[in-house]
């Protein structure tokens, strides 16, 4: 009896073992971290984008004086290439470093709206896809949908679980009051657009949307626009002025967003 026992017992932990492996083999992988990393350049605007796939989609290349930094940023996160590059504007300082980016980093596609034009040097042999208002695609898990165009610009936002985030472009009022009506589920963080120097966002549109957080990147020869940061300090969102803070990294998971301390 005893024997008996023994042998349904080897039995079914063989049975057990052999079905482990192949329930895992078909269960599909939840994606459940992204990161997005704002980088403290000193002319233009540069945003990482990866997924815990870990591929990587770059938000602008920024001016050509702070192509040198902006390397030494991509090494520190070990970034060797880079799938796609989203080009949010096409004056030089957000697309002055595209050719060197293309080259160094094996891109595979370059997003835009409108024509490329000759401030953005995109190397031949580089696939190049033109995105309008309404366009919605994903990279790599994060859901993305093009929300105003302008010429060569164009406002964004992305989605990944229950965290949203507003690329603005222009930073006025016309802009704002088209992004108002689009009827966006609820996003937190905001890239505020032109560098802060314009007079978005309004109370009102805080008001409407209750975001969390800012983000301001650096452009040689303006002044931000005091007001405006005051206005998000007096709705109690953290303010993160990239040449103040430095680089910043937002993890956002499947509940939640977290900016890690130092």
């Amino acid at each position: 009896m005893k024997r008996f026992l023994f042998l349904l017992l080897m039995v079914w932990f063989i049975l057990a073992g052999a079905s482990g492996p192949e329930q895992s083999q078909y269960k599909p992988k939840e994606q459940s971290q992204a990161e997005i990393t704002f980088f403290n350049i000193p002319d233009g605007e540069a945003t990482l984008l990866q997924s815990d796939r870990r591929r990587n989609y770059l938000f602008n290349t920024g001016e050509t004086a702070s192509f040198k930094l902006l390397k030494e940023e991509l090494e520190k996160l070990e970034v060797k290439k880079i799938k796609g590059i989203v080009l949010t504007g096409q004056t030089s300082d957000y697309c002055g470093n595209l050719k060197e980016v293309v080259t160094d980093y094996d891109v595979e596609e370059i997003f835009y709206t409108g024509s490329l034009t000759d401030n953005c040097n995109v190397p031949d042999g580089v696939s190049t896809v033109s995105w309008k208002e309404g366009d919605r695609t994903r990279l790599d898990g994060v859901s993305l949908q093009v929300i105003y165009t302008e010429n060569e610009q164009m406002a964004l936002h992305l989605s990944f679980h229950e965290t949203g985030i507003i690329f603005f472009t222009k930073g006025d009022l016309e802009e704002e009051v088209h992004i108002s009506n689009k009827g966006l589920p609820p996003f937190q963080i905001l890239k505020i657009g032109n560098y802060g120097t314009g007079t978005s966002p309004t109370e009102q549109f805080l008001e409407k949307t209750d975001p969390h957080l800012a983000v301001l990147f650096t452009r040689k020869g303006t002044s931000v626009n005091d007001g405006l940061i005051e206005r998000m300090h007096g709705f109690w969102m953290d303010v993160y002025r990239l040449q103040q803070t430095g680089t910043t990294t937002i993890e956002i998971g499947k509940d939640q967003y977290h900016v890690p301390s130092d």
